[in-house]
């Protein structure tokens, strides 16, 4: 099973060994080593009650065990143990290196935000002057024009200001031979810190989903690196507040008033409702 994490309980060719094994095809299972099998105990342990209530029996080439005997089923357990507590290490070093990785301020999350280029010696980000200019100019409408994400959205586009995967070869959508801009991307911009000087890492527990306290992992796990500055401290706080009237005073034209409009928001991706 290539590339296929042992701890998953159901695996293609592990599922098609238990059907084997279920309809009396089979009467051993030969392994290279027991965490071939699986590196979670319950697993294991449950795979072998199964097996031997088929009497189907379990030989590993590079470990001595007979699931026949007493001592060869403690063998089985103990090897069992061992192969759950390697991967448990395997994992927290794995964190630890990320977590150090991260501290040392390293830029490891994909395409680089729009106004950064990654340094692929430092593995960090460093400004790109060009779309930085665009970042910039983006606040400015934000909290000198008061202009709304769509208002900014239709700007971009009909400037022709190329997007971050037009720079880096990767547009799809055209307009014009230009990527298209979108609210959401324009929105991430103007609220997101890094752009002031800073930047927190693992305040989520888990990514993609809704942004509230139930998502949040304590603060001591938060880890805030520096980043290069495109807008001020002040800036940012104006757009923020800027972003605020915007919602406060926007017109919309309703003609009914809803009782759950603009509260109802998807617990995957913290879309709102429509």
């Amino acid at each position: 099973e290539e590339g296929i994490s042992g701890v998953k309980e159901s695996r293609p060719a592990l599922d098609k060994l238990i059907e084997a094994v279920v309809n009396n095809e089979i009467d051993i299972v030969l392994i290279c080593k027991i965490d071939r099998l699986s590196r979670n105990l319950k697993l294991l342990l449950r795979l072998d009650t199964q097996f031997e209530k088929h009497k189907v029996g379990i030989k590993a080439i590079k470990e001595q065990f007979d699931t026949s005997t007493p001592i060869g089923r403690f063998m089985f357990h103990t090897l069992g143990s061992f192969a759950e507590f390697e991967r448990e290490m395997i994992r927290q070093r794995t964190v630890e290196g990320q977590i150090k990785y991260l501290q040392e301020g390293h830029w490891n999350s994909g395409i680089e935000p729009y106004g950064y280029n990654r340094n692929p010696k430092l593995k960090k980000l460093e400004i790109n002057e060009e779309e930085a200019k665009i970042v910039r100019k983006m606040y400015e409408w934000r909290t000198k024009e008061g202009l709304s994400l769509y208002k900014i959205q239709e700007r971009l586009n009909d400037l022709r200001i190329p997007t971050k995967y037009d720079n880096v070869g990767l547009g799809s959508r055209k307009i014009n031979g230009k990527g298209f801009w979108r609210t959401r991307t324009i929105g991430r911009i103007l609220s997101s810190e890094l752009y002031a000087g800073t930047f927190t890492r693992r305040k989520y527990k888990y990514l993609g989903r809704i942004k509230n306290e139930e998502n949040l992992r304590p603060k001591e796990e938060w880890i805030t690196i520096e980043t290069p500055q495109i807008v001020s401290k002040e800036l940012f706080a104006k757009a923020q507040a800027q972003k605020k009237r915007n919602i406060r005073y926007s017109k919309r034209k309703t003609t009914r008033t809803y009782l759950f409009g603009g509260m109802l928001i998807c617990g995957l991706c913290g879309s709102m409702y429509g």
